[in-house]
């Protein structure tokens, strides 16, 4: 699997990605000590997903003018 994370600044043209690659992991939440998850979006969450990271790359773009 893989997770990506982008974020651009168009007035300054610039911008930056992360890939993350790896295999997805089942986790059992109620047997791991009740740990508790975050999310943006309401409502009851049945599956979560770990990732075993193998792999991260990157690039950060640049306007070589600086303008």
């Amino acid at each position: 699997v893989s997770f990506q994370v982008d974020e651009v600044s168009p007035d300054a043209r610039r911008g930056w990605s992360v890939l993350a690659r790896g295999s997805a992991v089942d986790l059992d939440l109620a047997s791991d000590g009740g740990v508790r998850v975050d999310t943006w979006i309401p409502g009851e969450k049945e599956h979560w997903l770990s990732i075993e990271i193998a792999d991260v790359t990157g690039r950060q773009i640049v306007n070589p003018t600086g303008a």
